[in-house]
């Protein structure tokens, strides 16, 4: 499993589920948004975790698998389940965020 880390909330993870042979699919957790002064993971992702929403992140791909809500899931070889977290962003304002939860490679991540 590779894990690189890009800025803000977005890593992107290459591994190789159990049952697979050669192929590796490819993750990222929330893309940099457009004009974030950062880049995003270049290539089409297999999967695609967004645990908070903004319609400016630059998702790429039509075969990109995109979980974005609380949920069990299974795409492109992993499972995975999102669970609901509440943040307070400010002291007026509150936030829903979706934490995931994958296994992959006898790791939980």
């Amino acid at each position: 499993m590779q894990i690189q880390y890009y800025g803000d909330f977005c890593f992107k993870i290459v591994t190789k589920p159990e049952g697979r042979a050669t192929d590796g699919i490819v993750i990222v957790t929330d893309p940099l948004a457009k004009g974030a002064g950062l880049r995003s993971p270049q290539g089409e992702p297999d999967v695609v975790f967004l645990s908070h929403n903004a319609e400016d992140y630059d998702v790429k791909g039509e075969k990109t698998a995109v979980l974005d809500m609380p949920g069990e899931f299974a795409a492109r070889g992993i499972t995975a389940a999102g669970f609901n977290s509440f943040t307070q962003a400010d002291m007026t304002k509150a936030a829903f965020n979706t934490i995931f939860i994958f296994d992959s490679e006898g790791m939980q991540l």
